[in-house]
C-alpha cells in the first residue's frame, strides 16, 4: 500500500469517526426533544415518527 493510499484511508477513517460522533449527538438531541414533548403533554411523538417514515 502506498503512502498516499494510507493517508487517504486515515483521512476517511477520521471523517467516518466524526460523522459517527455527529450522529450520536443528533440521536441524543432527538431523545431530549422527545422527552420534552412528552413532558409538555404533546404525546404525539409516535404520530410524528409515523409521518416522518412516510
Amino acid at each position: 500500500m502506498s503512502n498516499e493510499e494510507s493517508e487517504r484511508i486515515t483521512t476517511s477513517q477520521d471523517v467516518i469517526s466524526r460523522l459517527h460522533d455527529k450522529i450520536d449527538e443528533q440521536q441524543a438531541r432527538i431523545a431530549e426533544l422527545e422527552s420534552q414533548l412528552a413532558a409538555i403533554g404533546a404525546g404525539g411523538v409516535e404520530r410524528l415518527r409515523a409521518s416522518v417514515r412516510e
